[in-house]
Formats: structure tokens, C-alpha cells, sequence
């Protein structure tokens, strides 16, 4: 009887452990989902900038291309 109530305590023990380490995972995507959000809300917001910064890059990288 003792050895069943052990391992009976054992077993729970352990689907506690992964039950936790599973919402560690969950948390840990769901930060990762909303930095990926946060990213794209920016990019949409300064696109206009963001586009005139590449082009600038570009055409610099182009001239220097062609000087060289």
C-alpha cells in the first residue's frame, strides 16, 4: 500500500513538473508573438521613412558601385 501512495505521489509530482515547464513554453511564445506585433506595428508606422532610408542606401551603394 505505502509503495502504491509513492509512486502515486511520484507520478504526480512529475506531471506538476511538466505541466509547468509547459506554460513556461507557452509564455515564452506568446512574447515572442507580441514582439513580432510590436515590430510590424512599427514598420507600418514608419514605412514611408523606412523606404526612404533604403532607397537612399541603395542609391548610395549603387553610385559607389559604379565609381569603383
Amino acid at each position: 500500500m505505502k509503495m502504491k501512495l509513492l509512486r502515486g505521489y511520484f507520478r504526480a509530482k512529475g506531471l506538476l513538473e511538466d505541466f509547468a515547464k509547459e506554460e513556461r513554453g507557452a509564455a515564452d511564445i506568446i512574447a515572442i508573438i507580441l514582439i513580432i506585433a510590436v515590430v510590424v506595428t512599427l514598420a507600418g508606422i514608419f514605412r514611408k521613412q523606412i523606404t526612404e532610408i533604403v532607397e537612399s542606401l541603395m542609391d548610395r551603394i549603387k553610385g559607389e558601385t559604379l565609381n569603383s
